[in-house]
């Protein structure tokens, strides 16, 4: 039987806490615990060449820690707009004048670039206002890496009715984190002077991803019960079952029966979509 050895290291892979690659290769514990935790959750789906490369791209990362300086953040995530640098990491870890006490594992350069978004879901109905999760996803061309995590979570959200159209106001700190984001995406794509990435294949990406959504019926409805393009029929039911419990005319809001009618319909529309792939 072969010896298993570490892609990074080349050391003998132990029988226990060893991370299985896609192809079948392997990382021992102690390379593994190197990574971020956001990456090391990620790599059951990379093969060999992207690990190694992220692995290299650590030394780099700690470089661009010392030159990061914090413009603004939400949640665990910080923005350095001058470097157009990204970073995901408790704001305990930032002193007073913007610099990292530590070096954090995840920080990334805006340049390479390939996809983000930031979704807000709920997570519960309370007495006031819907909660919801902050989440953001990253897909990065240098390292290839892809990152999904929650920012923030039971950010308070208010709803309002404009012309019987049912939306969600999200907290003035959130809608300008978002704004510095996408110009701090305008300016990292500026610096680059080739689009959003170096690779001649990258995804154009505009800022309305992360400032706002399309004005379609169906991205409305997405909207709505504030979900991506890759949600599943688990999702939807979990999102109309909180969504109706908020709005039911029982809690007295007189017009919350227009709400559970935006409701009904958005469901049936993303139901249909859901149906048709």
């Amino acid at each position: 039987m072969a010896i298993r050895k570490c892609v990074i290291c080349k050391d003998k892979i132990p029988l226990l806490n060893s991370i299985k690659l896609m192809d079948g290769n392997y990382l021992c514990p102690k390379c593994a615990k190197k990574a971020s935790p956001c990456v090391r959750n990620t790599f059951s789906e990379m093969v060999p060449k992207y690990a190694i490369e992220y692995f290299d791209y650590l030394p780099l990362a700690e470089k661009k820690a010392k030159q990061f300086h914090k413009t603004c953040s939400y949640g665990i995530c910080q923005i350095d707009e001058d470097n157009h640098l990204i970073s995901i990491c408790k704001d305990s870890n930032i002193d007073r004048k913007g610099k990292f006490r530590r070096n954090p594992l995840d920080i990334y350069d805006l340049k390479y670039l390939k996809d983000i978004r930031l979704d807000m879901r709920p997570c519960s109905v309370q007495k006031g206002p819907l909660t919801g999760d902050l989440r953001l996803y990253l897909y990065l061309s240098k390292p290839k890496v892809q990152i999904d995590v929650i920012i923030a979570s039971k950010v308070k959200m208010n709803t309002r009715i404009e012309e019987d159209y049912l939306s969600y106001t999200e907290p003035n700190d959130l809608i300008f984190f978002r704004s510095l984001l996408a110009s701090t995406i305008e300016r990292a794509a500026e610096a680059l002077n080739s689009g959003w990435c170096e690779n001649s294949d990258s995804t154009d990406i505009s800022c309305e991803r992360v400032l706002s959504n399309n004005d379609s019926k169906y991205h409305d409805a997405l909207n709505v019960f504030m979900l991506d393009d890759n949600y599943t029929e688990q999702d939807l039911k979990r999102q109309r079952n909180i969504l109706l419990k908020a709005f039911h005319p029982d809690a007295g809001n007189t017009d919350n029966n227009k709400f559970t009618e935006r409701i009904v319909e958005s469901y049936e529309i993303l139901h249909k979509r859901l149906a048709e792939q």
